[in-house]
C-alpha cells in the first residue's frame, strides 16, 4: 500500500510540474517526481522505470543547475535556502 502511495505522489508531482511557468520551478518539482519514481522502480522493482527516471531528474538537475549558474535566480544564502525556494515553487 505505500508503495502504491509513492508512485501516486510522484505521479502528482510530475504531472503538476507541466502547469508551472517558471522553467526552475517546473523542473524541480519534476525532478522530486523523478526521484520519487526512482525509488518507486527500485522497490517494485521495475528497473526500466528507475533508470529512465534518474536520466530525468539528472537532466533536471544540471539544467536547474545551469539556470542558477547564470543568475536568473537567486537562492538566499541561508542555512534553508532551498527549503524556501522548494516551498515557493509548490505553492506557485
Amino acid at each position: 500500500m505505500r508503495l502504491k502511495f509513492l508512485g501516486y505522489v510522484a505521479s502528482i508531482l510530475v504531472a503538476s510540474s507541466f502547469f508551472m511557468k517558471d522553467v526552475v520551478k517546473l523542473r524541480t518539482i519534476n525532478t522530486l517526481g523523478a526521484i520519487g519514481f526512482v525509488i518507486y522502480g527500485l522497490l517494485l522493482p521495475t528497473y526500466p522505470v528507475a533508470f529512465l527516471n534518474t536520466l530525468v531528474a539528472g537532466a533536471n538537475i544540471y539544467y536547474i543547475w545551469q539556470a542558477l549558474k547564470q543568475k536568473q535566480y537567486k537562492i538566499r544564502h541561508t542555512t534553508f535556502g532551498w527549503f524556501y525556494f522548494i516551498s515557493g515553487c509548490l505553492s506557485a
